[in-house]
């Protein structure tokens, strides 16, 4: 049966589960076009919501199965039909705003993004993380979700390991690193 329902990021991300995108999925392929329209939602978003808090922005449908692996305890893992591209890429938003607000208001904000939204903490190394990108740009997210990336905002450049050559996702961390310490500058502009 397919039931299909209304949501926000949080109450998806919320809680111990995992998003594993299939082998079978596309790469991660966001471009700049796809970056900047997302990131000026957001913006707006924010500053729409100064005055009306109740506002939310439709992002798109997710597609999502349960795993044939839950079980009646443990983390709740789904395999992400549709929608790889917009998790993968709030996800990297997400870790933007993490590190963003650790260096610049205070470190419990670390935790605290990191707890709610990107690990499950308190679970086996294979279910800590709570998306589960293609095996391509796996291990490219999980250093930016474990914070193992470097990105420096002063030399635009990004460093990766040898493990993420190929992968869409450091720039599009880097992207997000930058418009988040630099509102109002267009990061690739």
């Amino acid at each position: 049966m397919v039931a299909a329902r209304e949501t926000t990021l949080q109450e998806l991300l919320e809680g111990t589960k995992q998003y594993q995108v299939p082998l079978y999925q596309r790469t991660y392929s966001w471009k700049q076009a796809q970056l900047e329209r997302l990131w000026r939602d957001v913006v707006q978003l924010a500053e729409d919501r100064v005055s009306s808090p109740e506002l939310t922005h439709f992002i798109g449908s997710l597609v999502l199965a349960p795993s044939p692996a839950n079980g009646a305890v443990g983390v709740m893992e789904f395999l992400v039909v549709d929608g790889q591209q917009r998790l993968t890429t709030l996800s990297l938003l997400l870790c933007a705003i993490r590190d963003h607000r650790a260096q610049t208001e205070h470190p419990e904000h670390r935790d605290r993004i990191n707890d709610q939204y990107l690990v499950n903490r308190w679970t086996p190394e294979q279910s800590r993380l709570k998306l589960l990108p293609t095996q391509a740009d796996r291990a490219a997210h999980h250093q930016l979700a474990s914070r193992r990336l470097v990105a420096s905002a002063n030399s635009a450049t990004v460093a990766p390991s040898n493990s993420t050559a190929g992968s869409s996702v450091p720039p599009t961390a880097l992207y997000f690193s930058i418009a988040v310490l630099f509102p109002g500058a267009p990061p690739f502009s």
